[in-house]
């Protein structure tokens, strides 16, 4: 095994080879960077007969798996059903040789950077690759999660920039913050938290980035969030992550494999931990189901199979109509752009149709061949005279574009951050006296987002009002309420 490797050979094709009896043997690679190839040493693992299910990546020794670092060549994970990831492993392992110097909190400066650390970097990168394959079959992934961020070189020419956790496939926000209370809502995870005994950092779960996924398979995926454990105030401190993908056809949805993050602490071993984790799967050595068990049908799996996909899409229908009723929500103190969206998904759901319109900023609401030109507003305060005198302008500048003279109306957020019962009063007024007068002289309309948020309320109630709740505001002029 001395032949040199090209450029295009992977390093890991290396580690995937099979030769001979042994389970591991150990190979050193010389290669000649006169030539455009790498020099490096390489202690590579090549892998046989293998008959262990799980597979560790950080520093640990298990008779139960197959244990690497993450400065090691690395096997293929995709031949595991469970897979252990330790990040801090690459922390141990350069705090080891005296090579790493503090920068701020979970933040290091790496000394004399060398071949072997460009090959953490690139296990990171080909895990991260192989996990976003693998997590659309049925694999356990268990990402001990302690974010710290390594640089060397000088800070704005770095060489290496990386982190211990660029293995996740997913886009995980936490916030860093210290505690001891823990409340484990998984209780097959209770053991796990009571050896870890406190957490260093939250996690926000509304900003959990399947980007990657996304791309990598050109396909919708919807994640199912379960939240394993957290804090005192209700803050996730560890949570699994299944991906669901939609088919081609978009029926049917196929379940994935399960990432499971879970926290640990920088300055505490995290041996116990993965010690624990693995008891969970002890005798984890099932024989994986040939293909041609799926032609075999039992009796009623047809109809049980059936009866699933049609409550699945159920469930997934309302959910899309509970996500949709608690978006209209935002109709009641959003702005600007937010604003403008959801007001045109509410005329869109009771039964209008959206133009677009020449006059920037604008759109036409046409009911039934009636249109009217709309301007959206939300304020801090009461709709105020200037934001009707640019509806007045740009209904003039629509009727000189197109020679069709549109009726506008305004519809206003005001008082947008206040509770229901804390605006509309009348030393708060959404439109004032003044305004109302001036929307009558001008026959434009008034239409606050709280009447537009009511009138959608009739609308899910009483559909068959949809078109008398339009002709109300159509043919409406002045204030229009609900």
């Amino acid at each position: 095994m001395n032949k040199k490797l090209n450029k295009t050979q992977s390093v890991h094709s290396v580690c995937f080879s099979f030769i001979g009896n042994e389970r591991r043997k150990t190979c050193t690679k010389k290669l000649d960077s006169t030539k455009g190839l790498y020099q490096h040493s390489i202690k590579c693992y090549t892998i046989f007969n293998m008959k262990k299910d799980i597979l560790i990546i950080g520093n640990h020794n298990s008779e139960s798996a197959d244990c690497f670092h993450w400065h090691d060549c690395l096997p293929n994970p995709a031949d595991y059903s469970v897979i252990i990831l330790d990040g801090l492993d690459i922390i141990r392992y350069w705090s080891s040789q005296k090579r790493l110097e503090s920068t701020g909190e979970h933040s290091f400066k790496l000394k004399k950077y060398n071949e072997t650390d460009a090959r953490i970097v690139r296990n990171l990168k080909f895990v991260k690759a192989k996990l976003i394959e693998m997590l659309e079959f049925p694999v356990v992934i268990y990402g001990l999660f302690n974010p710290n961020n390594i640089w060397s070189g000088e800070f704005l020419a770095s060489v290496l920039t990386t982190n211990t956790t660029d293995w996740c496939p997913i886009d995980i926000v936490k916030t860093e913050e210290n505690g001891t209370h823990i409340d484990v809502l998984d209780q097959s995870y209770k053991r796990y938290f009571e050896i870890l005994g406190s957490w260093e950092f939250y996690i926000n779960l509304q900003v959990v980035g399947t980007e990657q996924l996304t791309e990598h398979y050109q396909r919708s995926i919807r994640p199912e969030i379960k939240i394993i454990a957290k804090n005192k105030i209700d803050k996730p401190i560890s949570f699994a992550f299944i991906p669901y993908f939609q088919s081609k056809s978009g029926k049917t949805q196929k379940q994935g494999g399960e990432l499971v993050v879970l926290p640990v602490l920088a300055n505490k071993s995290t041996a116990p931990l993965i010690e624990n984790l693995l008891s969970k799967h002890a005798g984890n050595t099932r024989t994986p189901k040939p293909t041609w068990v799926d032609d075999i049908l039992m009796p009623g799996e047809n109809a049980l199979g059936e009866t699933i996909r049609k409550e699945k899409q159920a469930l997934e229908d309302n959910q899309q109509l509970l996500h949709r009723l608690e978006e209209s929500k935002s109709l009641l103190y959003e702005t600007g752009i937010p604003l403008e969206e959801i007001v045109k998904s509410t005329f869109v759901a009771i039964g209008a149709v959206i133009e677009p319109s020449i006059v920037t900023d604008e759109f036409i609401i046409n009911i039934q061949g009636k249109r009217v030109l709309a301007e959206v507003k939300g304020n801090t305060k009461s709709i105020s005279k200037s934001d009707i005198a640019q509806l007045n302008i740009d209904t003039e500048v629509h009727f000189k574009k197109t020679n069709e003279a549109i009726k506008g109306i305004l519809i206003g957020n005001g008082f947008r951050l206040l509770s229901l019962k804390d605006r509309n009063t009348n030393d708060k007024p959404i439109f004032p006296n003044n305004i109302i007068e001036i929307a009558k002289a001008s026959d434009i309309a008034l239409l606050s987002t709280i009447s537009l948020f009511n009138a959608y309320c009739q609308s899910i109630e009483n559909p068959v009002n949809n078109q008398e709740i339009l002709n109300k505001i159509i043919n409406g002029h002045g204030l229009i309420t609900f």
